[in-house]
């Protein structure tokens, strides 16, 4: 998989508030932004959990812990789910 690098400047005092060094820092902002992205269904479970550079059962896992449903249908979603499985 290609990968691009990016480049994020913090004040280093943040680093310090959060007692993080850069790689747990840099850990914690890809699975947060994984989990965000999920939730407002940008991504997958699959990409987000790729993004967290997770097992998807571990990821899965994380979102039960974080409130955030891993099967989010809305009622209409459902209703046509349903409607389609027993036509």
């Amino acid at each position: 998989m290609k990968k691009t690098e990016l480049i994020l400047e913090i004040p280093e005092e943040i680093l310090y508030t959060l007692n993080e060094d850069k790689t747990g820092f840099i850990r914690m902002l890809k699975f947060n932004t994984a989990i965000e992205l999920y939730r407002s269904h940008k991504l997958s479970v699959g990409k987000a959990a790729e993004l967290a550079e997770m097992k998807i059962v571990d990821f899965i896992f994380e979102l039960s812990k974080h409130d955030v449903p891993v099967i989010d249908y809305d009622a209409d979603d459902f209703r046509k789910e349903i409607s389609q499985i027993l036509a």
